[in-house]
């Protein structure tokens, strides 16, 4: 009961320190911002700030690291004989439906940041390599036991295709759903249209238009 009761507080203090950054950002910008300030709106020390993320940078890729999680236990957790795409369609529909569209951008803050923009690339090329893993477990490579590197070539080749695209669409998909006013929700089947339609591409061996 002690375990369960600090992982609660944990979440919420978590929970605290975004909510508190999205509304600064909005109202002062991410430039503008202070990790102090953030601390001192969720009613923190700085040092517990600093327990929960490196910087302040990665505030804003809590949705798409939440989503990313997500997605690879409800891909994992589909029949072994669905094939790869369709199962990675409705293991991402299922989270968008479950939990939301994630924010992938934020008012007052600059997307052409390199700072942001590295981050980004990092948590989806994160992404293609634990869905490449999956894959390959699905296709019979056991990996709790061998990497990616240990597979065969044209083993390691169809997962990391897959994976790229699959994360390629994912994100486009993701990116077009959010292109609403200011202010207004994301709508999740809006998402699952875009994405049902960009898994249609891939799995039509992307024809022209």
């Amino acid at each position: 009961m002690a375990t369960g009761r600090r992982e609660r507080n944990k979440q919420r203090t978590r929970e605290a320190i975004v909510g508190a950054a999205r509304q600064l950002f909005a109202a002062k910008g991410f430039d503008g911002t202070t990790v102090a300030e953030i601390s001192d709106a969720a009613d923190v020390a700085e040092r517990t700030f600093f327990r929960y993320f490196q910087s302040k940078y990665d505030l804003l890729l809590q949705d798409i690291v939440l989503l990313v999680d997500d997605c690879e236990r409800a891909i994992a957790a589909r029949p072994p004989d669905e094939a790869p795409l369709a199962a990675i369609l409705a293991g991402t529909e299922a989270v968008l439906r479950r939990s939301g569209v994630p924010v992938l951008s934020q008012p007052g803050i600059d997307e052409n940041d390199e700072t942001l923009r590295a981050r980004y690339v990092s948590v989806f090329l994160g992404w293609e390599q634990r869905l490449t893993h999956l894959l390959l477990a699905r296709f019979g490579q056991d990996a709790d036991r061998a990497s990616p590197e240990q597979a065969g070539t044209d083993l390691r080749l169809h997962a990391g295709v897959v994976a790229r695209c699959s994360v390629a669409a994912t994100r486009l998909a993701l990116r077009l759903a959010s292109q609403v006013p200011a202010g207004q929700p994301v709508d999740p089947e809006a998402a699952v249209a875009l994405l049902r339609s960009a898994f249609s591409v891939l799995a039509a061996g992307c024809p022209a238009p």
